[in-house]
């Protein structure tokens, strides 16, 4: 242990200690916070200190100490009563014991990384009492990376759909923070806040599309950032490429009506998504599922074969039909291929790639759609199997039961009379 160190523990043990003594001097009445205010400048030092001399937990603990010092300056003043600066001195003391809450995970996340979570949670609700909501956003942010670390350090590669899902809703957590910031324009929220809160709805569908396969709530999701998008003209470039990861988990989902719907949607709200090669390209690859009814090879209907999440299947047709009307596009009447056409995707897929730059997620969307085709394809392999299979049999007893009854037919007749 080196001199700095010694040093800087041993004055931090005797900050620590002065903090305790001046909490419990005697109350003065004219002054009830005066013994933590005093309290709040020994564990400030004690606390920079015990970071000095690298240990951590123990800094932790003077931070915390030190809002629920915040904490109590905020009830003494709520006591005293009356004047116009009640209610501003109320929120600096819990926008202090905030900070001090922050500080006290900061200094725990890498030692404790749940602890530290937890911590800024609580300084999220003190920033959500004081309507500081892009504060709390920023803290929800933080508590969020540092959950989903804890997650990867305890359980690596293999979390379970439900730790997916809990990552998922602390990032819409972040988002609506980020929102209600927007809505209720709290304290000038820049546009780096905005693209957070962007960022956040992203990662959340993320997570429930790759971690869950919870591809409606993750189309939900890119769609309202798609539309979040729109909104600026800063963003708004970046709106055709939310609407296409909306489109790809409509189609990894299966729903190929419904992800055909949601395509002449994202058509009307963003004309730039209509004239870009992604929509071209969710074109081609339903079309690599589906066929129209006047061609040969016409599967089960996309509602037989489970492909639409629409139970009532007049309502969507009649929806089809609306919206067909009021675009002068006549309704294509389409049914699932009996096989998909795996080289048709696969080209499909070249094509894009040599157009557009494919990140991470969409590649493996992409992947995973490439899974659906193959699995599909190896179904109706089997299927025909199987149907041939039982065509021999069919065809191995009929010629058995001809023999059979060729034999019956030769032993009822009569014996000749040369024997």
């Amino acid at each position: 242990m080196s001199v700095l160190t010694k040093t800087s523990a041993a004055r931090a043990e005797f900050c620590a200690r002065r903090a305790r003594t001046a909490q419990r001097r005697f109350r003065i009445d004219a002054a009830p916070g005066c013994h933590d205010v005093e309290a709040l400048e020994w564990l400030d030092e004690a606390a920079r200190c015990f970071a000095v001399a690298e240990k951590p937990r123990k800094a932790s603990e003077c931070h915390k100490r030190g809002a629920e010092a915040c904490l109590r300056l905020d009830a003494s003043t709520a006591m005293m009563g009356g004047g116009a600066t009640t209610k501003t001195t109320t929120d600096d003391d819990i926008l202090g014991a905030c900070a001090q809450l922050a500080w006290a995970a900061e200094a725990l996340e890498a030692a404790s990384p749940a602890e530290a979570a937890d911590l800024y949670n609580r300084a999220v609700e003190l920033a959500c009492d004081v309507d500081r909501w892009d504060l709390a956003a920023c803290l929800a942010l933080k508590s969020a990376r540092l959950a989903d670390a804890h997650e990867v350090v305890e359980h690596g590669g293999d979390a379970s759909s439900s730790t997916r899902r809990d990552r998922a809703a602390r990032y819409v957590a972040c988002a609506d923070l980020w929102a209600a910031a927007v809505d209720r324009r709290a304290k000038a929220v820049s546009p780096s806040g905005l693209a957070l809160r962007d960022s956040c709805l992203s990662e959340a569908a993320k997570e429930l599309a790759l971690g869950a396969s919870d591809y409606a709530e993750a189309a939900e999701l890119f769609e309202r950032v798609g539309v979040a998008a729109l909104e600026s003209n800063l963003t708004s470039l970046n709106a055709p490429r939310y609407f296409f990861k909306a489109a790809l988990c409509g189609i990894a989902r299966g729903d190929l009506d419904f992800a055909a719907g949601k395509l002449r949607v994202y058509d009307d709200a963003c004309p730039a998504f209509a004239a870009a090669a992604e929509r071209l390209f969710c074109d081609h690859v339903i079309e690599c599922f589906l066929l129209d009814e006047d061609e040969e090879d016409l599967g089960a209907p996309l509602h037989q074969a489970g492909a639409s999440a629409n139970d009532d299947d007049d309502s969507a047709d009649d929806s089809d039909d609306e919206r067909a009307a009021r675009r002068d596009v006549p309704v294509r009447r389409r049914r699932l291929r009996d096989e998909p056409d795996l080289d048709g995707f696969v080209d499909r897929c070249y094509d894009l790639a040599t157009v557009r730059d494919l990140d991470a997620f969409e590649l493996k969307m992409l992947a995973r759609v490439h899974a659906t085709v193959r699995e599909r394809i190896a179904r109706h392999a089997r299927k025909l199997d199987r149907a041939r299979r039982r065509e021999e049999r069919r065809a191995r007893r009929a010629a058995e039961e001809l023999e059979r009854r060729a034999r019956v037919a030769r032993d009822l007749l009569p014996p000749s009379r040369g024997h």
